[in-house]
């Protein structure tokens, strides 16, 4: 059986993906943690929007102060950044069932 990480919006879409996965393979599922574990694969979930756009004068010092005729302000590339209060769940494991993890900021 392969190895998938599977990653829904919320805990319960997670659970319903997870039973589904279960039945078409005929295990169960259990949870564990931070997610549902399916034979070798997992499910974990998310919590709603994780990232926001960074604020224009995180792009250049010289949009810390601007005015509406400085608008529109377009970057060359849009840069995001993890909503502070979803920090912690920022996490996805390397593999399934691996127990090292990165963070992502």
């Amino acid at each position: 059986m392969a190895h998938h990480l599977y990653i829904a919006e919320k805990p319960s879409l997670a659970e319903a993906i997870a039973k589904a996965l279960a039945d078409i393979n005929k295990t169960t599922a259990t949870k564990s943690g931070g997610a549902w574990k399916v034979g070798d694969d997992e499910v974990c979930w998310l919590f709603g929007q994780m990232y926001e756009l960074r604020e224009a004068k995180e792009y250049d010092e010289l949009c810390q102060k601007w005015s509406l005729d400085d608008l529109p302000i377009i970057p060359d590339k849009w840069k995001m950044k993890v909503i502070e209060d979803k920090n912690w769940r920022i996490h996805i494991r390397c593999r399934p069932g691996d127990s090292r993890s990165r963070s992502h900021s």
